[in-house]
């Protein structure tokens, strides 16, 4: 094997180059193509996570609202009122739901959205490190 000269250097860097822009190109697309088939498919997934929120952050505001009620008819209890035990249910229902929905929230988060496209990046890391 014989060293290359610095003419030759360059004119194999010269030939190699549209070769290299090419492949890099073809990565480019496939590799964005995926993301946006994957960012299509993920987005139902990220709008279901979206509603699972908005019902935590409601049912919780209920919950809190039917505790509060409970402490302020137990207070009213002390003049002889009935309400306690109705309030104090429909505060620990609400609760409850509140507990039902952050469960189903934490499985799904769970679920990674970009599958194929973190696998992809990830093979690509590897191949060239």
């Amino acid at each position: 094997m014989t060293p290359l000269s610095g003419g030759s250097i360059k004119a194999a860097a010269d030939e190699a180059a549209p070769g290299l822009a090419e492949a890099l190109t073809r990565w480019l697309r496939a590799f964005t193509g995926l993301f946006g088939l994957e960012m299509r498919q993920a987005g139902s997934h990220a709008i279901l996570i979206l509603g699972l929120v908005v019902a935590l952050v409601v049912v919780t505001v209920f919950a809190y609202l039917f505790l509060l009620l409970a402490v302020a008819l137990a207070i009213a209890a002390c003049w002889g009122a009935g309400w306690v035990p109705t309030a104090l249910v429909l505060g620990l229902g609400h609760l409850l739901a509140a507990l039902a929905v952050a469960w189903i929230l934490r499985r799904r988060l769970k679920q990674p959205l970009l599958r194929g496209t973190l696998k992809a990046l990830r093979t690509e890391v590897e191949r060239f490190s």
